[in-house]
């Protein structure tokens, strides 16, 4: 039987007046690769938000790999990773501080941190780029740095 990655049943957001997401269930199972379509304010970003525990829906329930997101939001952030839409880098930090800074928040310990600080940005063609400050990346580049961090 197939392990049920993300369950999200009977979801919906509201910002004052306006309904961001209304009533959304689906099931994507552990290893699907999935996309989540719709014009500007169809409430993709919104119910991305909600999976990944930046935002707690109105209704409705959303589990990660079995957790539920309302109670078990620190170990679901072990396991997901999320590339928001904006830039999220420190501008006067290098590509490695940036990296070491979001290991932290984490909870990734010091060493195990470095290693995979390393791998990640060798995978995004940017180890020799660590000593760089974010902010003279390319735009390219920049979003490299932003997948890597997505990646920790």
């Amino acid at each position: 039987m197939e392990e049920i990655g993300i369950e999200i049943e009977g979801v919906s957001k509201r910002f004052g007046e306006t309904i961001a997401v209304d009533n959304v269930s689906l099931k994507i199972y552990r290893g699907e690769l999935f996309s989540i379509l719709g014009p500007n304010g169809a409430g993709k970003t919104t119910l991305m938000r909600m999976i990944v525990g930046i935002f707690p829906p109105d209704s409705g329930r959303i589990s990660v790999l079995g957790m539920d997101i309302s109670k078990d939001i620190n170990e679901i952030k072990k396991v997901i990773g999320y590339i928001p839409q904006e830039n999220i880098l420190y501008d006067k930090l290098t590509v490695y501080e940036n990296m070491m800074f979001y290991a932290e928040l984490y909870d990734i310990p010091g060493s195990k941190a470095k290693e995979k600080v390393i791998k990640l940005l060798d995978f995004v063609g940017l180890k020799d780029s660590i000593k760089k400050r974010a902010k003279n990346l390319s735009g390219g580049m920049r979003k490299r740095l932003n997948i890597a961090i997505g990646l920790i």
